[in-house]
């Protein structure tokens, strides 16, 4: 049974989200996009996956797009460094439409780079060389290394030689005992993974805002990105708590999906499923959800309720 009341017996302060109840248009970093958004933790990374040694932070431009969203999460890491650009993306799901996804990405960063330059007729307008690297430590079981293809989503899949376009995404898998050597290489990586292993360990016992609290608290006594979690502790909590709830609706769904005989769940309901989540959690009320995760009737009862049936329609 999870913990929920301190030692005096008062009642656990939790950390809920402040931001009023709404659709989301105010697109928000995940965890990991915020720590590695600073040019010596985003150049480590670099180096610790390309096997170089660069020690000039002046030498990264990061260069991420601001409304670049996967359920309303910025969750990558865009640098240029000797004019290539790498996109360095953390997901705690198995996602094989990555390669599309950064396809239409790169295709926006590319549009971006170019600003005013005609495109039209005259010279070869010369554009950085793309790189994508998917960081993944969801618990679902992956290999340490994996190499998603565009083509493999194309349908029918033509033969090898006819094929045009090509994208490649290469997933690493961070998870404890896969790819020691790279996090080793990477202090601000072994450090996330760490604490994403402290909070999965809390969550065996205490609510997930009290798991945060005890895992940031340990990390920031034992010197596990202390720097920023010192700097905005309580963002940080509440960041983390936000990526973690994600992960949470993703499960429900595909859970919900098997129930129904479907292979996923609708893409049409994810926005209205994770509004009714931040809703319910923030109100102290996730009985609420999980009835309506149970009960379609239910489900669609709530989202009159608190008038979110008409947001995505």
């Amino acid at each position: 049974m999870k913990k929920s009341k301190n030692k005096g017996g008062q009642k656990r302060k939790t950390i809920s989200m402040k931001e009023p109840y709404r659709a989301r248009r105010d697109y928000k970093s995940s965890f990991f996009a915020r720590v590695f958004n600073d040019r010596k933790k985003a150049l480590s990374l670099y180096n610790a996956i390309r096997g170089t040694n660069y020690q000039d932070v002046e030498k990264l431009e990061i260069v991420t797009l601001r409304n670049a969203i996967y359920l309303n999460l910025e969750n990558d890491l865009s640098i240029l460094v000797d004019s290539s650009l790498y996109l360095f993306e953390h997901q705690s799901t198995v996602n094989p439409n990555m390669p599309l996804r950064d396809l239409f990405y790169v295709a926006r960063h590319y549009q971006k780079l170019a600003g005013d330059i005609e495109i039209y007729y005259g010279s070869a307008q010369k554009i950085p060389a793309p790189f994508f690297v998917t960081l993944y430590n969801g618990l679902e079981p992956q290999p340490e290394r994996r190499e998603m293809k565009l083509s493999d989503l194309y349908e029918p899949k033509p033969e090898e030689k006819d094929i045009n376009l090509e994208l490649k995404v290469v997933q690493l898998n961070i998870n404890p005992g896969f790819n020691e050597e790279l996090k080793k290489s990477c202090k601000p990586l072994q450090d996330y993974v760490t604490l994403v292993e402290k909070i999965r360990h809390y969550e065996n016992e205490y609510e997930l805002d009290a798991a945060v609290e005890k895992a940031t608290e340990e990390s920031i006594r034992e010197g596990v990105l202390s720097d920023f979690l010192l700097k905005q502790k309580k963002e940080a909590q509440q960041m983390i708590i936000y990526d973690m709830t994600d992960e949470q609706i993703r499960e429900v769904i595909r859970r919900a999906a098997r129930r129904e005989g479907r292979a996923e769940g609708r893409a049409e309901n994810m926005e209205q499923i994770r509004i009714l989540y931040q809703h319910l959690f923030s109100a102290d009320k996730m009985d609420e959800f999980q009835k309506a995760m149970q009960d379609s009737e239910y489900f669609e009862e709530l989202l009159k309720r608190y008038n979110i049936s008409e947001l995505y329609r």
